[in-house]
């Protein structure tokens, strides 16, 4: 079964339901759209640094996403670093119906 997968002989052993879990979230997440756009909409400064939102277009190969993205950025001296982001509303309607939304 594990060369149907493309998996090596010698992977650790894997229980059904983790494999289950592990594809679903693979399939689900698909990977990362490339930023096409981005538009801020919010800042909001944490314990540790800042919430940033921002009304972003984003692609996966055929797939064209729109909605609010969501990530966190910390300062250390003098430069910013950001950490991943992910779409928190979806939808072609969510920039215009969280704009004048507090977050």
């Amino acid at each position: 079964m594990k060369r149907d997968l493309g998996v090596k002989d010698d992977a650790p052993d894997v229980s059904q339901s983790r494999f289950d879990e592990g594809m679903k979230n693979a399939i689900e997440g698909g990977g990362t759209p490339v930023l096409q756009s981005f538009q801020l909409t919010s800042v909001t400064p944490s314990k540790d640094g800042y919430e940033i939102r921002a009304c972003a277009k984003g692609q996966r190969e055929s797939f064209h996403y729109k909605g609010i993205i969501q990530l966190h950025a910390v300062v250390s001296a003098g430069i910013a670093k950001f950490g991943s982001w992910s779409y928190v509303f979806y939808s072609p309607q969510s920039c215009s119906q969280k704009q004048g939304s507090p977050m």
